[in-house]
């Protein structure tokens, strides 16, 4: 399932189907092996590397309502050899000088002139870019089949009219694609059948419901959205009920001032109207603080996610008013409680000091402390599950060797046809000791074509990958069966394959070696034997399965990367003298590397941001919680006094009454834990569903939440416990 379509269909859309009023096709601009390439653009003695460049439609600015600071939207990307910026890349290479018409040469090959400037780019855009270059000027020169019918590579954006039903224009289209695509039989009957087919998405939902092989741009995950806005929700419920149960357990301290006020003929609407007037206040000036809290913490949790959020409530009054609704709804909801509560004092009890026997029923704040609690182990257990998948992510056997090994981008052409002297170079430094080429890099995209090995059978899609000679020494990669490239072997070329296994899986050969396919590429098609099966290596992030792979031997043209393999000692002098020879045979580009592992460190970022929220809101939870349960303790302990003096009357010790309070408290803490084990487990039990690869979730995870919870309670309620062991039988006895 991938969101690219062929180039034509776009427009075909507007042109066949009534209910599409406009459309427009887009692309990054790929290099080999369907990568994101890196640009030189050069302005007079200026000269930066680019990477946000993609090919447009003329019809761009009819689909996208992008402002222009200088230029016209009608026509900017109508004009051949031109092309269109950013307000902040026109000031970058032009200072305050006027950008239309300043040309930008790119690559030292094409001279391309500004035609329009835009604002800035939103940081919450479906997609970003910082140029735009027209196909006018793409199509000329390019003789692929990258423009036609045959190639699915291209982002195509629709305009529906108001009438028209999404539903019934994605049914359309299945029966209305036959017209441009000779799909094979099979592939028809399945998309009447409706299990292959084409299916419209609202612009709005790609970035957080979409998850696709191919996405333009990294999206986001709604899961997290309804994770977080969950765990946000329970703990503004559980500081709630603990203002609750510390307002009831303290209610024993105002009850002389409820007393007077009924006296003087204060009515229970009236008490309540104050109690619950105080809960508001109190709400309103946390919410002032939260403002300013988040003011203060917003560049770090900025800079934590990779995100750039803002708050501004005098411009997004939405949120203002979400915001205020919230506040209000909670100091109603965590004051009427204790509002109710305490105007329904016995006013002759209260004047006779005896209100501890009218207090509300502890049974209710049992279930609250419950209920907290079992949030917090809930937290704890996600948490500990979150990290040991994180750990299993980085320890698990990829099947390759990616220490030490160092990836170099080899930018353009030019600098990919010094390859073999490049290598030469390096290899003469006794630290560098494999030097190899390839067109995509373990743990990035790679570009899937199809591959067939019977007349009579659909090809199947199979990744690629354009390796040079070494590439398998290099990262340590096993053949399975038969062997790798060799240069004594002249045959190895175009003529010649290598699969992995899964891929020698789809086979029904006993030995696939010496066994034929076609492999039906971008840039043609090839007939050839397969001569090795390679171990499977995990040439994706685990969030993937290893999925068909064909190894093909290339040349300069197809390497975007070179790997060099160095000594781990001297690692310093050796990337010193990585980046003083590539400046001097490259000098046009600005020298980058990257280590391979590092590349796989990336992919599990997301997760371990994840596992560091959630200790962070374990831990706030847990706060809390044990707020809660203080509040409860110091209740309970004025409850019982007088059943506290008694006993040490008839010999108590101050351990056995502390054992009897603490008892009294482990034994709820327990039951949080019960309720809070079976959803904890069925909630990351779903989320290690995102991963092809991933570890048990671990008993002593569950039994470790359960010690911190008891080892908390223990210390949150013990110095009261104690403190109410400790007690003379006298003041006890004289308490009432």
């Amino acid at each position: 399932k991938q969101p690219r379509t062929p180039h034509p269909m776009a427009m075909a859309m507007v042109n066949d189907l009534l209910e599409v009023e406009n459309a427009v096709s887009l692309s990054p601009l790929w290099g080999p092996g369907l990568t994101r390439p890196i640009f030189s653009m050069r302005y007079e003695d200026k000269l930066f590397d680019e990477r946000e460049v993609i090919s447009v439609d003329t019809t761009f600015f009819d689909v996208f309502t992008f402002p222009f600071i200088a230029g016209d939207p009608k026509t900017a990307l109508k004009i051949p050899f031109g092309i269109v910026i950013t307000e902040k890349i026109a000031k970058k290479y032009f200072g305050n000088e006027e950008a239309i018409g300043k040309t930008l040469r790119i690559n030292d090959e094409i001279d391309l002139a500004v035609t329009g400037v835009l604002e800035n780019i939103p940081t919450h855009s479906h997609f970003s870019f910082d140029f735009l270059v027209s196909y006018i000027t793409l199509k000329p020169h390019d003789d692929s089949q990258y423009y036609t019918w045959n190639d699915f590579g291209h982002y195509n954006y629709i305009v529906l009219n108001n009438a028209a039903d999404p539903k019934t224009v994605e049914k359309k289209i299945s029966g209305w694609i036959g017209k441009y695509i000779d799909f094979s039989e099979e592939y028809q009957v399945a998309l009447k059948q409706g299990t292959k087919g084409f299916q419209l998405q609202p612009l709005t939902k790609i970035h957080l419901h979409s998850n696709m092989r191919w996405e333009l741009q990294t999206n986001g995950n709604i899961m997290y959205i309804y994770i977080f806005s969950a765990i946000a929700l329970l703990i503004i419920v559980i500081a709630s009920i603990n203002f609750m149960n510390l307002a009831t357990a303290c209610s024993i301290n105002r009850a002389m001032e409820v007393g007077v006020r009924k006296t003087a003929g204060a009515t229970r609407n009236q008490l309540r109207i104050q109690f619950i007037g105080e809960s508001f206040l109190l709400c309103l000036f946390a919410m002032f603080a939260a403002l300013l809290f988040v003011e203060l913490i917003l560049p770090i949790f900025n800079n934590f996610t990779g995100k750039n959020l803002e708050i501004n409530i005098f411009k997004d009054w939405v949120f203002a008013l979400i915001l205020a609704g919230c506040t209000f709804f909670l100091g109603i909801f965590s004051g009427s409680y204790p509002a109710f509560f305490m105007s329904s004092f016995s006013l002759v009890k209260l004047l006779q000091k005896k209100i501890g026997s009218e207090a509300a029923p502890v049974n209710i704040r049992k279930v609250l402390v419950v209920f907290q609690f079992a949030i917090s182990v809930f937290l704890i257990i996600s948490t500990l599950a979150i990290y040991d998948q994180i750990n299993y992510l980085k320890n698990k056997n990829l099947g390759f060797n990616k220490d030490q090994v160092v990836v170099i981008p080899l930018k353009d052409q030019r600098i990919r046809q010094k390859f073999e002297a490049i290598k030469e170079v390096l290899l003469e430094n006794p630290d560098v000791l494999i030097v190899t080429g390839s067109s995509n890099v373990p743990g990035k995209q790679f570009n899937r074509n199809p591959v067939g090995w019977r007349t009579n059978e659909d090809p199947e899609l199979f990744a690629e990958i354009w390796i040079d000679y070494d590439f398998f020494d290099l990262l340590e990669i096993k053949m399975a069966q038969g062997r790798s490239f060799a240069r004594e072997m002249e045959t190895d070329s175009m003529n010649n394959f290598i699969i992995n296994e899964t891929a020698s899986r789809l086979f029904d050969w006993e030995n696939p070696i010496n066994e034929e396919i076609t492999y039906f590429g971008d840039i043609g098609t090839y007939t050839g034997d397969i001569i090795g099966v390679t171990n499977d290596f995990h040439y994706h992030s685990l969030h993937q399965p290893i999925t068909p792979l064909i190894i093909m031997l290339g040349n300069y043209n197809a390497y975007n990367n070179l790997l060099v393999k160095i000594h781990n000692k001297n690692i310093e002098r050796t990337l010193y003298f990585l980046q003083k020879t590539f400046e001097k045979l490259d000098p046009e580009h600005i020298y980058e590397y990257s280590f391979l592992d590092t590349t796989f460190k990336e992919s599990y970022e997301g997760e371990e941001r994840l596992g560091t929220i959630f200790w962070v809101f374990a831990l706030l939870a847990i706060i809390i919680a044990s707020l809660g349960l203080l509040g409860l303790e110091m209740f309970m302990v004025k409850q019982r006094t007088k059943e506290v003096g008694i006993r040490k009357v008839h010999g108590a010790t101050a351990s056995t009454i502390v054992t009897l309070l603490l008892k009294e408290f482990l034994k709820w803490i327990l039951v949080a834990n019960l309720v809070a084990w079976p959803v904890a487990y069925f909630v990351m039990n779903n989320w290690l569903q995102n991963f092809a690869f991933q570890t048990r979730i671990k008993v002593w995870g569950f039994f470790a939440a359960a010690l911190i919870a008891v080892t908390i309670a223990i210390l949150t309620v013990g110095y009261q416990a104690l403190k109410a062991g400790r007690i003379t039988p006298v003041d006890t006895l004289r308490y009432e």
